[in-house]
């Protein structure tokens, strides 16, 4: 089996510390990522982001795509189109992780037969999550713990703070739909 390749992207809006401490993260990775993909849809950052963003653009270490209709959707579509990688991990532009995170998602994908994997994660105190009842087959909508181990098979809901997935699955399914938004949190 060839190694695979992993693309990170990473959709960004209004974030400044928070998204250079996400791009750092992935710097520190023990298996590193084949290309870093930041879709920057903010209108403006502050001068220490603007640095870091063009010192790291210009030695290639990072893909900085300005995007400017804000759309978390089509700024992931823009990321798919502009990678190259087998597997494509998309992550938050607020993300905290261990130098394990790439490797972690790259684990899975021993297996032949998974598609997708979405990682832990925790939100932040009095973030929740949408209310769903059981017998609410809108979205055929499975409740699983995001902040512990479990393993899901079959499709659920995805967030897209720690998810990857497999570029050949995205071509037979399709790219993220930018007619749906979901708003969620306090």
């Amino acid at each position: 089996m060839k190694e695979l390749t992993v693309s990170v992207i990473i959709p960004t809006y209004r974030r400044e510390l928070y998204l250079v401490n996400t791009i750092k993260g992935i710097f520190n990775q023990e298996i590193k990522a084949n290309e870093i993909i930041v879709i920057d849809q903010s209108p403006e950052h502050e001068d220490d982001t603007i640095k870091f963003l063009n010192e790291n653009n210009g030695l290639g270490n990072i893909k900085w795509i300005k995007y400017t209709t804000p759309s978390a959707s089509g700024a992931r579509n823009i990321g798919i189109r502009e990678s190259t990688s087998d597997i494509l991990l998309f992550i938050d532009d607020d993300v905290e992780m261990d130098s394990k995170l790439i490797k972690s998602h790259l684990i899975n994908y021993k297996d032949e037969k998974i598609s997708a994997v979405i990682g832990k994660f925790i939100q932040p105190e009095g973030w929740h999550y949408p209310i769903r009842k059981e017998d609410d087959h809108l979205f055929d909508y499975k409740h699983f713990p995001l902040d512990g181990p479990n393993r899901v098979e079959g499709i659920a809901t995805c967030v897209t703070a720690n998810f990857s997935v497999r570029r050949n699955i995205l071509e037979k399914i399709g790219i993220f739909d930018e007619n749906y938004s979901l708003r969620a949190g306090p």
